[in-house]
């Protein structure tokens, strides 16, 4: 007898409609949205899922996009024994008046660096000019290509992002096992769902 196929759905909603996209599975694990939709600022996306028998749902608001202006190089002092590494900064101005979260990704020669989440919030840094650089265990050299992708994302996002940074970090420091970052995914689940801007830079190492 033919094993029969758990029954799975999954949609995408806003706060904005009344219809939902269903989404559909467009290679093993991935999924897509079965229309064209165009993000907006401050529309809450609901992502609902159900499969094994669970439900699974989860809201990310989008947040306005703050401007990419550059990205520039610093390099680091290589203090305390450390090597001096050649780093890229993304340069831009945060709102002020306004809470903002920020991911960003780096690829060096078409790979992607995914080793450090990088995540922050303007909670010290309200309305300043931002220069902060992507501090990574990597130098980069003359002639790299570097594509530096920014995020803007809502509260959520970025507490797990931030909370997955600094389990990431305390398990290279502890046998202990870490526990699993709080996601913004209801019933326990693992990940995050995200509605956010984003924009990239290309530019080359001199």
């Amino acid at each position: 007898m033919a094993k029969r196929r758990m029954r799975r759905t999954s949609q995408i909603s806003t706060n904005r409609q009344s219809t939902a996209d269903s989404l559909a599975e467009t290679t093993p694990g991935s999924y897509a949205t079965t229309h064209s939709w165009t993000g907006k600022t401050g529309v809450a996306y609901t992502l609902s899922v159900i499969t094994g028998g669970q439900h699974y749902s989860a809201v990310s608001t989008m947040p306005a996009q703050v401007p990419l202006d550059s990205v520039s190089f610093q390099t680091t002092s290589g203090n305390f024994g450390r090597k001096q590494h050649l780093q890229a900064v993304p340069d831009y101005q945060d709102p002020a008046g306004t809470s903002n979260y920020y991911q960003f990704t780096e690829n060096i020669n078409g790979m992607d660096y995914t080793k450090r989440v990088f995540a922050s919030s303007d909670r010290l840094s309200d309305g300043k000019y931002i220069s902060r650089r992507l501090d990574t265990d990597t130098t980069l050299n003359q002639g790299d290509l570097v594509i530096v992708s920014m995020y803007c994302i809502d509260q959520g996002v970025y507490n797990y992002l931030s909370t997955l940074n600094n389990v990431s970090d305390a398990s290279d420091f502890s046998s202990v096992t870490p526990a699993n970052p709080a996601s913004n995914i209801s019933n326990g689940a693992l990940g995050y769902f995200s509605a956010h801007t984003i924009q990239s830079k290309q530019v080359i190492v001199h």
